[in-house]
Order: C-alpha cells, then sequence, then structure tokens
C-alpha cells in the first residue's frame, strides 16, 4: 500500500507539471507505440483522466491511474509488461477503497475485497489462477455474514449458508459442480426449522416439509425432477 502511494504521488505530480495541449496532442495519438514514457490524457476542463506509463517495448509497464473529473482517482492499476501485475484499487469519489485485489500474469489472485461506501466489507474471496478457490463471504452493511459459498476452480462446490441481517442462519445447503445436491434446510429467525427437503442435479426431489414456528407441519409437497407432484 505504501508503494501504491508513492506511485499516486509521482505520477500525479507529473500531470500537474506537464503542458496539458502537449498532452492531449499525446492522447490524441494513442494508437502509437510509445517507449519508455508517461501519457497523460486531459479532461476538457484541464484536469488529469489518464496517467500510464509505457516500458521500452511500448506496453503498459508501472502504475496506471485513472481520475474523475474533480480530480479524485477511481482506479489504480499495475502492469507488467503490458498485463496486470500487482495489486489493483477501485476508490470512491470520497477515497475510500471499494474494491482491492491482486492480479499475477493478467489473473486474479489471492485475496480480493470489496467495500461498501462506507468502508465496511462487502465482499471477501480468494482466488486461484483468475478462478474463485476456497471460501467466498458477502456481508450486509452491519458487517454481518449475509452468505457463505465455498468455491473449486471457479465452481460451487459443498456447504453453502445464508443469514439473517442479525445474524442468525437462515439456509444451509450443498453444492456440488455448481448444482445444489442434497438436503436443504430452511431456518426462521429463531433458529427453528422452516422448510427442508432435498435437491438432486438443482432440482427438488421427494418430500418437502415445511413448519410453523411451533414445529407443526403446515405444508407437504412431493417432487420429482423439480415438478411438483
Amino acid at each position: 500500500m505504501k508503494r501504491l502511494i508513492q506511485n499516486i504521488l509521482a505520477l500525479s505530480f507529473w500531470a500537474l507539471i506537464l503542458n496539458p495541449n502537449h498532452a492531449s496532442a499525446q492522447a490524441q495519438k494513442a494508437e502509437k507505440t510509445y517507449s519508455d514514457t508517461t501519457v497523460v490524457e486531459f479532461f476538457p476542463n484541464g484536469m488529469p483522466y489518464v496517467i500510464s506509463t509505457y516500458n521500452s517495448e511500448g506496453k503498459l509497464d508501472g502504475p496506471k491511474m485513472e481520475f474523475r473529473q474533480t480530480g479524485s482517482i477511481t482506479y489504480l492499476e499495475n502492469y507488467k509488461n503490458g498485463v496486470l501485475e500487482g495489486q489493483s484499487l477501485k476508490i470512491s469519489n470520497r477515497g475510500k477503497v471499494t474494491e482491492k485485489s491482486n492480479y499475477v500474469n493478467g489473473q486474479l489472485e489471492g485475496e480480493y475485497m470489496k467495500y461498501y461506501g462506507t468502508g465496511t466489507k462487502q465482499e471477501s474471496s480468494y482466488f486461484k489462477n483468475g478462478l474463485r478457490e476456497g471460501k467466498t463471504i458477502w456481508y450486509f452493511t452491519n458487517n454481518n455474514m449475509s452468505t457463505a459459498m465455498n468455491y473449486s476452480a471457479g465452481q460451487l462446490a459443498g456447504e453453502a449458508k445464508t443469514y439473517y441481517q442479525e445474524g442468525a442462519i437462515k439456509t444451509v445447503f450443498n453444492y456440488e459442480e455448481n448444482l445444489r445436491e442434497g438436503l436443504f434446510r430452511e431456518f426462521y429467525e429463531s433458529g427453528k426449522i422452516k422448510e427442508e427437503g432435498e435437491y438432486q442435479k438443482d432440482l427438488k426431489t421427494g418430500k418437502w416439509i415445511t413448519y410453523d414456528e411451533d414445529g407443526n407441519v403446515i405444508k407437504t409437497e412431493k417432487y420429482k425432477k423439480g415438478e411438483l407432484r
């Protein structure tokens, strides 16, 4: 993060001291190959829009920044020989990070975080070779979990849970190869069972039972391949 801040300050400095007319002319010739240079594009109001750095082969190399017309930064990415490499940030107009990710050879790798405008977590996940791997958690604005899913090579696999906003478990079920499979259970916020049944290849199957909060059966349905019998 410290290095990224240093990159922001350095590139912003060059954006301010470059001649806007000259930089705009460069931007209009963006189809040309640049070598060992920093290219700055400007909004009509004279504020920098994009700052990009190129290596001797004319490929993006180093930090690339994108701004709003007000001058605040919106994206900060890092490139190596033309592909995304290292940490990337998306920043709100209030200066808060709303997305934080990491790239290796152009693919998402490692921890990925997404935040609400208030700064609280919205999503936390992990990527491997550009695909979700392991547990992904989504959050309510009060920082409690809303959904927890498990992934294997980008596909939903294993136990999944959803939650009520105050923290109680709402549903528990399983995935196999991106399809719901096996027992499904839904609960009242009190923790008592509300509904239960089974899925087979993402389709309801067999007996599904619905209960009231006192545990009494209020509905029983039978399914075959997702169709009510």
